[in-house]
């Protein structure tokens, strides 16, 4: 929590707060968590036997597990904002409104407990592991604004809509994730979910509503905010956040002042970014990763610096 911390008191010097929601997806199996182990976590029998993304008959098959998750969270104080089926057999997610960051950290860590404790009740088992198969892997999608009061900072009368503001955190996330991949992709196994062309993209660009790009701009006005698709379901929201955060700061700093506008106009000619590899990318493994964040000047300045203080 020092990290996240001091990057929001270092919001609030600037009369700002980061307001962000994290959507994580799971695999949920008709398995309890001995029977799993028993098995070696192999040959496991998913709560459904096809793709059921937007499928209402689907997600009905699974009630029975996800309904008391959703009523648990509402008793707990989380707003509810729906369930949904997604695309790996037996996947799906629960959605929850927006709020603070530290505040939806300490909301994620709790849910992610609640629903498998929930699940072994009812005598199945669910993992947010984020590459449990060769099949879509469990993602943890987090949307992040920043606002002053009631107000968002991110819309503007700029390209798109956007504030200048809003171009400099676009740049920050694209010139400083790389080196922060670690804090999104903490094991190895989170690296496999990582597939070039998929909706886990391996190159850090960005796109409006375009879900093959490590970001995507989504929303408009108030709601106008960036998502950040690389973490996986089993990122530390603590941290990921705080990277989230930090790389947004940084490019509001003079290093990448211009960057932002770069980007926004860029953006116009970059419709087909898969094509595109010479931009940044995610580290190609876990051995990468702490290499990249252990010379990473901004994780000095941002986590170790306070940490030591």
């Amino acid at each position: 929590d020092v990290c996240s911390s001091d990057l929001i008191a270092r919001l609030a010097e600037r009369g700002w707060l980061a307001n962000i929601g994290s959507e994580l997806e799971f695999v949920l199996f008709r398995e309890s968590y001995d029977s799993a182990r028993e098995k070696g976590y192999r040959n496991l029998k998913p709560a459904n036997a096809y793709n059921v993304d937007y499928s209402v008959l689907g997600t009905t098959m699974v009630e029975d597990v996800i309904r008391p998750i959703r009523l648990a969270m509402k008793a707990a104080g989380l707003k509810v904002e729906d369930s949904k089926g997604e695309c790996n057999l037996g996947q799906h997610e629960i959605n929850f409104r927006y709020r603070d960051a530290l505040g939806m950290a300490d909301d994620h860590v709790f849910y992610k407990l609640a629903a498998k404790e929930i699940a072994y009740l009812h005598g199945a088992a669910i993992t947010f592991m984020a590459k449990v198969n060769q099949l879509e892997g469990n993602s943890c999608h987090i949307h992040c604004s920043f606002w002053e009061g009631d107000e968002s900072l991110f819309p503007g009368d700029g390209a798109g809509g956007h504030s200048e503001l809003y171009d400099r955190y676009i740049a920050g996330q694209v010139a400083r994730t790389h080196e922060l991949s670690f804090l999104f992709a903490p094991n190895v196994n989170s690296y496999k979910r990582y597939a070039y062309g998929s909706f886990a993209p391996t190159t850090l660009l960005w796109g409006r509503d375009n879900r093959t790009c490590a970001f995507r701009s989504v929303g408009h006005g108030r709601g106008l905010r960036l998502e950040t698709r690389i973490a996986g379901g089993d990122a530390n929201p603590y941290l990921a956040f705080s990277a989230i955060i930090a790389a947004g700061l940084d490019g509001d700093g003079p290093n990448h002042a211009k960057i932002g506008v770069k980007f926004a106009i860029g953006l116009v000619i970059l419709v087909l970014v898969m094509a595109n590899m010479r931009k940044p990318s995610i580290p190609q493994g876990l051995y990468y990763g702490i290499l990249a964040l252990t010379v990473a000047n901004i994780a000095i300045a941002v986590f170790w610096a306070p940490a030591h203080s």
